[in-house]
């Protein structure tokens, strides 16, 4: 054998030239398919970003949050404050009717002599 004929595979001679455009040809294989294969990965990535994109979108900001959150903290403190008032009220309301019924209840049997 001389230099100029490598064995391939197989145990058989061929003429360099061949050898060296067989080669080629393989990596060009190779490479294509590598190529593919990342531009598979590069689009399934692509729509990754799409879906994280259309669900940063129905995110809350917290600068949102804050004025909402402290609109409600509004809400809730004026409901605290009427519930109180309304207690206040109520109790109010509840001590007269007593009074009332008391009054009422003795003025009733004072009458009728009971």
């Amino acid at each position: 054998m001389n230099g100029n004929t490598p064995v391939h595979e197989g145990g058989h001679s061929v003429p360099l030239k061949e050898y060296i455009e067989a080669l080629i040809a393989e990596r060009d294989k190779a490479v294509k398919e590598a190529m593919r294969q990342m531009e598979q990965r590069l689009s399934g990535l692509n729509e990754l970003r799409s879906d994280v994109v259309k669900d940063r979108a129905l995110l809350l900001t917290r600068e949102r949050y804050d004025t909402e959150h402290g609109v409600l903290e509004d809400r809730v403190a004026t409901l605290e404050n009427w519930r109180g008032k309304a207690a206040l009220v109520m109790g109010a309301v509840a001590t007269i009717a007593g009074l009332v019924g008391a009054a009422l209840m003795r003025l009733f049997t004072g009458f009728f002599g009971t």
